[in-house]
């Protein structure tokens, strides 16, 4: 599936059916920068083909043990649409300490519409990002528990 993009360093996947990443994003080693956007289409279930899936169905332990494979991926943003009555829970409203795995990962950018967010602030390992870019995200720990617990952290608000 990646055969000849083992030099890809940036991959942008801005999708309306994409359930999970494949096994195969394994492959790109070089990849520093990956961008994640969920959205989701409304179709009437009259409408829907057979194989339509409009859910991001991988766990969110799975998404970042596949990235953590990825050890020169420095850039991470993830985003979805905002939460309202036609679409289905949000994905990345509480993350799992598995995000502490991505070893060289230094500036995250979250892009969801959520009441809060919740990072696993007493995981080790997420000292070393050193910006988190928060685009109309609010979190869900106090302004003096993300300074304690990512000291060296920009966190820039949007």
């Amino acid at each position: 599936m990646y055969a000849g993009l083992n030099k890809l360093r940036e991959l942008h996947v801005d999708s309306h059916h994409l359930c999970r990443l494949p096994d195969q994003i394994q492959e790109l080693q070089e990849l520093r920068t990956l961008s994640l956007f969920l959205r989701r289409v409304i179709v009437p279930d009259w409408e829907k083909p057979a194989y339509f899936r409009p859910r991001f169905e991988q766990s969110l332990d799975e998404l970042f043990t596949l990235l953590a494979s990825l050890s020169k991926l420095s850039s991470l943003t993830l985003g979805e649409p905002p939460e309202d009555g036609w679409c289905p829970a949000p994905i990345f409203q509480t993350f799992p300490p598995a995000l502490a795995l991505l070893r060289s990962l230094e500036m995250l950018t979250l892009a969801v519409s959520h009441p809060n967010v919740h990072l696993p602030l007493r995981t080790p390992g997420l000292e070393r990002l050193r910006k988190i870019v928060a685009v109309h995200v609010r979190f869900d720990h106090r302004d003096e528990e993300l300074n304690a617990a990512l000291p060296h952290t920009q966190i820039v608000t949007r």
